[in-house]
């Protein structure tokens, strides 16, 4: 009883955030922070998995297939996000300076300029 609910709860839970994530990601909700997480546990992943890339012979719960596949995509996959997200952060910036200037407020750079005249 105990031990089963040691472990099904933190997979429940990592169930729960994969599946949100995944939701707001087919959704086109996605933002960079989202993606940044999404690319450090795939790191995280990835590199927990690497002795099943370098040993012949691997003992797992899954077919060695499977388990290597799974290491070689969590760790193909973080250079794609990464860029995604530096992607993101810009447009995301680019945005923001664009709705600040047609406020009528300083954006960015222009920031700068109004502190170092004043």
């Amino acid at each position: 009883g105990d031990m089963r609910s040691r472990i099904w709860i933190p997979c429940a839970i990592a169930l729960s955030f994969a599946s949100a994530a995944v939701v707001r990601v087919l959704r086109g909700q996605a933002r960079y922070f989202l993606l940044l997480m999404v690319a450090v546990v795939a790191l995280y992943e990835g590199i927990l998995t690497v002795p099943t890339l370098t040993h012949g012979y691997v003992l797992l719960a899954v077919p060695a297939f499977l388990g290597r596949t799974a290491c070689a995509l969590c760790l193909g996959t973080v250079p794609c996000l990464l860029l995604m997200v530096l992607r993101l952060f810009d447009a995301e910036d680019r945005r923001e300076r664009e709705e600040r200037r047609a406020a009528g407020q300083p954006a960015g750079e222009e920031l700068g300029q109004v502190v170092e005249s004043g």
